[in-house]
């Protein structure tokens, strides 16, 4: 067994690992493999607009452009849009998918201990499964109506 140090091996790297074995008396054997270390999506920018608005109704667009793969097996990314209060670790699924540029899509309310802010949460992904993550700040307040926006139905 070959024990290496978590993160030992450094990511967009070729390494050759030989192992040779031998028996006193016998012939010496070996053998070598080259292998690739992967490493996360690069290059490129995610961004959200608008970075204010108001919950569920607001259309806020996301956008991540430029991403490079590093492998050499190809394959297309992949995008996760998250989204947590701030603070919050727990984080709500939005949208996933292969899009870079998403489909209008609405927040809830942030966290109004931390000024209504919300983090979006923005992973891309590549077909090994190494992903790089940004978090972009959002504003997003509740909705106000005026007492005149009020419609009462009587039954």
């Amino acid at each position: 067994m070959i024990t290496l140090p978590a993160f030992g091996l450094a990511g967009g790297r070729r390494y050759n690992l030989q192992l040779e074995a031998s028996i006193t008396g016998a012939v010496t054997s070996y053998t070598d493999t080259v292998f690739l270390v992967n490493q996360p999506p690069s290059g490129g920018t995610c961004s959200v607009g608008p970075l204010s608005g108001i919950a569920f109704q607001t259309q806020f667009v996301i956008a991540c452009l430029d991403w490079k793969i590093w492998n050499e097996f190809g394959g297309a990314l992949y995008y996760e849009y998250r989204i947590a209060e701030k603070g919050s670790r727990r984080t709500f699924l939005i949208l996933e998918g292969p899009t870079e540029i998403s489909d209008p899509v609405e927040f809830p309310v942030g966290n109004i201990a931390q000024n209504l802010l919300n983090d979006l949460h923005i992973s891309v992904i590549d077909p090994v499964g190494d992903e790089f993550t940004v978090i972009i700040d959002v504003t997003v307040s509740k909705l106000h109506l005026k007492l005149t926006q009020i419609i009462c139905f009587q039954m």
